[in-house]
């Protein structure tokens, strides 16, 4: 829809071309906001389109005494692709072209040599929608999400998100990284609808890759559940088959003792079977049946993350916490720390130990 704050707005249908002020805004970014006061104050001036209503010209009144020329070429993809020159000295993609496009969805111009044709204007635009969603050009290329262990110790799982070359066969090929560039503009033509869907939900304002999981346990349990509905979900390795929805399964919070004899509350399974995927909501897979789901636990959704972010527990600590659990939090289903460890102190000199291992390389 057209920003009806716009002099003479109108709110047809694609009016003469096939893009909107948000395909503006995909392809020139910030510049639509600079670009606005320029078409509001008229500086759009001999505004035309020829090449069949594929390229834009005008001249753009700017700072300087002599117009800017500008010309815009219109693609044809799928979303539509915008790419302008201008004789300023940005020369790209710069705010003159931004206010001739503003220009053109308010007062779209004739198409040079289509006079006489019923079906130039509105009603041209609105078919060259419908001929692209009816059939969308088939891109080489499509996203892959990869799940994987926590890459630390008491982190989320990772989320991998990979392009993937399509082959004529329908498998997948070679594979690289999804840029970053991207998670911040979503422009590539392998985002298809169900990516921007998921897109919307991984945005991060500091633009880290690959980008942190939503905090919110609702919005973890959306964002996998719009992962997994795209068929394009793997675990570790992209040659797997697709990972599919699973039923919920039970599971529970028990004190883990590590090493040096503290104690760390974490999630166990009843289903050995199956792997842990941590996160504010957590989740498990089941590499063998390629299933993946919700872990259901007694404890309420809100409390999930804070017991799971408790501290190490001492020996000593773990007797008054447990003294307080039962005594403040007597209705919270949460298991207390072991008391029955008993602690011992050895004076023996430290012996220097080497370990050697073998990680298996991954092809991803």
């Amino acid at each position: 829809m057209h920003d009806s704050s716009l002099p003479g707005a109108r709110l047809s249908l694609a009016e003469w071309f096939p893009f909107d002020e948000a395909d503006i805004r995909r392809c020139l970014h910030h510049e639509v906001d600079k670009g606005r006061p320029y078409q509001r104050r008229g500086a759009v001036h001999d505004l035309r389109a020829d090449k069949g209503g594929q390229r834009l010209i005008a001249s753009v009144q700017g700072t300087r005494l002599r117009p800017y020329r500008v010309f815009v070429d219109i693609g044809k993809d799928n979303p539509v692709s915008l790419s302008a020159r201008c004789s300023c000295p940005v020369a790209w993609n710069c705010k003159h072209a931004a206010a001739v496009l503003l220009e053109a969805l308010v007062h779209p111009p004739a198409i040079e040599g289509t006079e006489g044709d019923p079906l130039v204007g509105p009603v041209g635009g609105w078919l060259h929608q419908l001929r692209q969603a009816a059939h969308p050009a088939a891109a080489a290329d499509e996203i892959a999400y990869r799940l994987d262990h926590p890459e630390r110790p008491g982190g989320s799982f990772a989320l991998d998100l990979r392009v993937v070359r399509v082959l004529k066969t329908g498998g997948w090929g070679n594979d690289r990284t999804l840029p970053a560039t991207q998670l911040q503009n979503p422009t590539a033509k392998y985002f298809q609808p169900a990516d921007r869907s998921i897109w919307q939900l991984l945005r991060d304002p500091l633009g880290r890759s690959p980008p942190p999981l939503p905090e919110d346990p609702d919005l973890v349990d959306l964002l996998l559940h719009r992962i997994i509905g795209t068929g394009r979900c793997r675990w570790q390795d992209l040659a797997s088959p697709p990972l599919a929805l699973g039923p919920p399964r039970r599971g529970r919070l028990a004190w883990r003792l590590g090493h040096d004899g503290r104690q760390t509350i974490e999630i166990g399974l009843n289903d050995g079977s199956a792997a842990l995927l941590p996160a504010a909501s957590p989740w498990y897979v089941d590499p063998a049946a390629h299933l993946v789901g919700p872990i259901a636990l007694d404890i309420a959704r809100p409390l999930v993350g804070i017991a799971l972010s408790a501290p190490p527990v001492t020996t000593a600590q773990a007797t008054a916490l447990r003294t307080l659990l039962e005594r403040d939090l007597p209705d919270l289903v949460l298991p207390p720390p072991r008391t029955d460890l008993v602690e011992e102190i050895r004076n023996d000199p430290p012996v220097p130990t080497l370990t050697l291992a073998n990680r298996p390389r991954r092809r991803n």
